[in-house]
C-alpha cells in the first residue's frame, strides 16, 4: 500500500486533475494560428504527467524493465491525451486539436525522458546521503565490540 501511495497514486490523482481541468468551459479567446501559451501549457502538463506515469510504471513491482515501462508510459499517456481531446468536444466552449494533442505528446516524451535520467541520479545522492549517514553514526556512536 505504501509504494501505490507514494508511486502510482501521484500519477492517477495527476490524471484526474487533467480531466476536471478540461471539462470546464474556456476562458481564452479563440485565435487563428497557434496558440503557443496554451501549446507550452500542454506540454508542461502533459510532461508533468509523463514523468509521474513513468514514475508509477518503473515502481509497479512486475515491470522493472525500463525500456518496457517507458514505451508503457508513453503508450498509456499518449492515449489518455487522446481521450481528453475527444472529452473535450463534449464540453461547451472547448473542441478536440491534433496541435494540442502533439503537445500533449511532446510534453509526455520529455517528462518519461527526464524521469530516465532523474531517477539513476536520484539513485546516486541517495546512496551518498546513505553512506554518510552510517559513517557519521559510526563516528558518533563506534561500535564496543
Amino acid at each position: 500500500m505504501r509504494r501505490f501511495l507514494l508511486y502510482q497514486f501521484p500519477a492517477i490523482v495527476f490524471a484526474i486533475l487533467i480531466f476536471v481541468g478540461s471539462s470546464f468551459e474556456s476562458l481564452s479567446v479563440p485565435e487563428i494560428g497557434i496558440n503557443w501559451e496554451d501549446k507550452i501549457a500542454h506540454l508542461i502538463e502533459y510532461g508533468i504527467f509523463g514523468f509521474l506515469i513513468t514514475r508509477a510504471l518503473y515502481f509497479y513491482p512486475k515491470l522493472q524493465n525500463s525500456t518496457k515501462v517507458f514505451r508503457l508510459a508513453i503508450t498509456l499517456a499518449l492515449v489518455y491525451g487522446i481521450t481528453d481531446e475527444l472529452h473535450q468536444i463534449f464540453v461547451p466552449g472547448r473542441d478536440a486539436s491534433i496541435m494540442d494533442w502533439i503537445a500533449d505528446g511532446v510534453g509526455v516524451l520529455i517528462g518519461g525522458m527526464l524521469f530516465r535520467w532523474w531517477y539513476p541520479v536520484e539513485r546516486k545522492v541517495q546512496h551518498c546521503l546513505d553512506q554518510y549517514q552510517t559513517e557519521k553514526e559510526e563516528i558518533t556512536h563506534p561500535n564496543k565490540d
